[in-house]
């Protein structure tokens, strides 16, 4: 089996790496189960956490829009694996131009 089937998020990944970021720098960012802060806390990340921009159809990651008409990440975390939304004001994305082969 090669490598990258056992790296996290292998399959879903979009060309897109976040960082969290918050004006306040304790700040506990939310993980949410959808977009919107009316869903369901998953956890929560802090500023400078790495995150990978999720995708159900790779290169494009998956956004959705909350009731207010906020844009919101569909993100995971590499190290503890964890899957969830937040809100795209509090990441800072990186994205590779072009193809990557």
């Amino acid at each position: 089996m090669p490598a990258i089937a056992n790296e996290p998020f292998a399959r879903q990944r979009s060309f897109c790496l976040g960082e969290l970021r918050s004006q306040e720098p304790a700040a506990r960012i939310q993980l949410r189960s959808g977009a919107g802060t009316d869903q369901p806390a998953r956890g929560y990340g802090v500023n400078g956490d790495l995150v990978f921009l999720l995708a159900q159809r790779p290169p494009e990651y998956d956004t959705a829009r909350d009731r207010q008409g906020k844009v919101w990440y569909r993100v995971g975390f590499p190290a503890s694996k964890a899957t969830g939304w937040v809100r795209s004001d509090l990441v800072r994305r990186y994205c590779l131009v072009g193809n990557p082969d």
